[in-house]
């Protein structure tokens, strides 16, 4: 349980970073600030990875339900496909580091597209295998965008915090950036409490059968609700309240009070993903 959790959250954030590398535009920032994203990313990949190995979700072998033999036809749930797509996702990312270093930012661009495309892959692939094939859920479809979108989330947050630390270095850095880092911050904030809200609230609960019996069972308090709760708390409304406040101080150009609170938004991000992974590994519903 603990290795799928940790897993998950890291190949979430070593995804979300790529993508959110790849749409910086290189004109403004230095090829260092491209590295560092590059090097989190790899090292987080690197770590889902080794926390996971074949006895967890990400390169897992077993495959023991009717479910997850019906599901092992699909090309993504392969052991080896998922290995190729990491390795693939890895070296071209460690690769874009490098030539992000060097300032071949042309190059690295490329490279790291390649990476991010293989990255998104990997991460929508899993939920064509165990834990998630054999649990009760609304959809593969609800679980990927679900993954996909926890992605973005977390790994914005983050690049968005470090652009705020980015200007103690870089003087001559346009001030837009941090006001569109911060604006994307709260639509990705509202985002994922909207998911949350369609996907639970009007899917799940009009679903009857497993889907159903599952919502239910993150709603009672002697079972998941604390965590649940928890879940929505700090990972959804509280960053839905704080996303104002950053993008107000970030048009006010105030810098330092900007990045103290994205650093607040790490951490609620961080919680709240970690609990929707947790729920989300228990019981099969994009939480």
């Amino acid at each position: 349980m603990v290795a799928d959790v940790l897993a998950l959250v890291l190949l979430q954030l070593a995804v979300g970073l790529a993508i959110c590398n790849l749409l910086t535009p290189s004109k403004d920032l230095s090829g260092g600030f491209f590295a560092l994203h590059g090097g989190i990313a790899s090292f987080a990949l690197c770590l889902a990875w080794l926390v996971s190995r074949n006895g967890g979700f990400l390169l897992r072998k077993e495959e023991r339900t009717a479910a997850a033999q019906a599901a092992s036809t699909a090309l993504g749930a392969r052991p080896w496909f998922a290995g190729a797509l990491f390795a693939f996702a890895l070296v071209t990312l460690v690769a874009h580091t490098f030539l992000a270093r060097t300032g071949s930012l042309t190059l690295s661009k490329n490279l790291l597209f390649v990476s991010a495309c293989c990255g998104i892959a990997l991460l929508l692939s899993r939920v064509r295998v165990e834990p998630f094939a054999s649990l009760p859920g609304i959809g593969p479809v609800w679980l990927a965008a679900g993954f996909l979108l926890g992605a973005l989330f977390f790994g914005a947050v983050v690049w968005a915090m470090n652009l705020g630390h980015w200007y103690l270095v870089s003087t001559s850095l346009p001030w837009g950036l941090l006001v569109r880092a911060t604006e994307a911050f709260a639509v990705l904030a509202v985002l994922r409490a909207a998911f949350a809200i369609v996907a639970l609230g009007l899917v799940a609960r009009a679903s009857a059968g497993e889907a159903g019996e599952a919502l239910a069972a993150l709603l009672d308090p002697m079972r998941d609700g604390f965590f649940f709760w928890s879940r929505v708390m700090w990972g959804l409304v509280a960053p839905l309240v704080l996303a104002p406040f950053v993008v107000k101080t970030a048009r006010m150009k105030s810098n330092q009070a900007a990045t103290g609170l994205l650093y607040v938004g790490l951490v609620f991000v961080l919680v709240g993903e970690l609990l929707a992974a947790y729920l989300t590994r228990r019981s099969g519903l994009p939480v």
